[in-house]
């Protein structure tokens, strides 16, 4: 009897099966390994779009920053809102929104903040920055001292007060004068009597244009014609009343909430005295006798705005005496315009004889016999004479330099705001 063997030989069957199974898994790996290359190339791509979609959006408030700095009349030139929409830049594209936060209007005001908005876009991807810009006034050199003249400064046999400088684009001559100040002028400092320091050949300071400054306030204002002003002693006489901006005592119905009124004086003297105002005058065509006279208190309702404009010559004539409304039985201090925060209704106060603010004289200046106290700046547009026997005590105020009025200042420029570079997420 024969015993079977059983051949050890693999059949040929399975090795083929074998052969394919490991075949499909090595395609798999292969297509699952390409797959996951494209999806890596997918995200590098997106990755980099968003990378440069946000650089487009910077290119933008780039392009705006540059606009406002090279265009001195941007805000009348370009619209609140879009100001580009889809400019190429590189492989993406650039838009810019420029707005107003407070009020949408650009050209209102040129010391309102602005809010650029950058957009970048490159293939699908779409990225946002945001930016706010605001207003630096530069105020013009007149501002830097406590009293300018584009031309001269005569003083005769009288005192100057002040503890800062005063300056002339000019000269500066004192003949048998106290000057307690420094004093500088573009041409020379004649005069043996100066109690500061001296300096000549300076740069002569920039000075605001006379049309714009009133034409500005002008446009402000509350009109007040110049009839309506009584006429006292070869004048209109603005005397023994208040002006605020809850009050117009020649006008009554028309104010100002920023206390501004003008007065087109067609050529006749105007003489303030004795009262007190809370406000800006603005004397236009001013007669060649217009004056301050008597004890007066004023200010501007806005701090950093003129409290006297004058078209024309201005002569200061004030008295050191308080105001007293005893003395010329007048409540100085009623409801609509309290002082310090307190008004009354009695006759028993008294008020410093001063005027704090920026006074503007177009053409001459003069003071006279008597003691003249400003706390702020005077600007004179040709020259300042100060008489005989006159006392000028100035205190600079530098808030008008640092922050200047409208028509005060030769320049804007726009600052980005401390940490208000941000993305912006819809």
């Amino acid at each position: 009897m024969k015993t079977a063997v059983r051949s050890t030989v693999p059949r040929r069957g399975s090795t083929y099966v074998l052969i394919l199974g490991l075949s499909a898994v090595i395609m798999t790996m292969a297509l699952g390994a390409m797959a996951l290359a494209r999806l890596q190339a997918r995200r590098g791509r997106a990755t980099a779009d968003v990378a440069h979609a946000r650089l487009c959006a910077h290119a933008a408030l780039q392009m705006g920053r540059l606009l406002i700095k090279t265009d001195a009349d941007w805000r009348d030139h370009y619209p609140n809102g879009t100001w580009h929409a889809d400019v190429p830049t590189g492989r993406g594209a650039a838009s810019l929104q420029v707005v107003d936060p407070g009020d949408g209007n650009l050209a209102d005001d040129d010391l309102e903040p602005v809010v650029l908005t950058g957009t970048g876009t490159r293939g699908l991807a779409t990225q946002k920055m945001r930016v706010t810009l605001l207003a630096e006034a530069k105020a013009f050199g007149c501002l830097q001292t406590a009293l300018h003249a584009d031309n001269d400064l005569d003083f005769n046999n009288c005192t100057v007060q002040c503890d800062q400088t005063i300056s002339a684009n000019t000269d500066v001559d004192a003949s048998s004068a106290d000057i307690y100040a420094d004093a500088e002028a573009a041409s020379d400092v004649d005069g043996a009597t100066y109690h500061g320091t001296t300096t000549a050949g300076v740069d002569a300071r920039s000075m605001p244009n006379p049309t714009t400054v009133f034409n500005t306030y002008e446009g402000r204002g509350a009109w007040i014609p110049q009839w309506a002003i009584p006429w006292d002693d070869g004048a209109r006489t603005i005397a023994e009343v208040v002006f605020s901006p809850g009050r117009n005592p020649y006008w009554p119905g028309t104010t100002n909430p920023q206390g501004i009124y003008y007065v087109p004086c067609e050529g006749q003297d105007v003489c303030i005295r004795d009262c007190r105002i809370v406000g800006t005058l603005v004397l236009r065509n001013a007669g060649p006798n217009t004056r301050i006279e008597g004890s007066v208190n004023w200010q501007p309702a806005v701090e950093n705005y003129p409290a006297l404009l004058v078209e024309g010559n201005l002569t200061f004539h004030q008295s050191a005496a308080a105001l007293d409304e005893e003395a010329l039985a007048r409540n100085f201090n009623p409801a609509h315009t309290p002082y310090a925060g307190q008004s009354d209704g009695d006759i028993l106060d008294c008020y410093p004889s001063r005027i704090k603010g920026l006074i503007y004289v177009q053409n001459d200046a003069f003071a006279g016999a008597s003691t003249h106290t400003v706390h702020g700046v005077i600007v004179v547009g040709n020259t300042f004479t100060a008489n005989p026997g006159g006392l000028l005590n100035l205190r600079y105020d530098a808030r008008f330099l640092n922050d200047p009025p409208p028509a005060f200042f030769e320049r804007i420029d726009m600052k980005v705001a401390e940490g208000s570079y941000q993305r912006v997420v819809d």
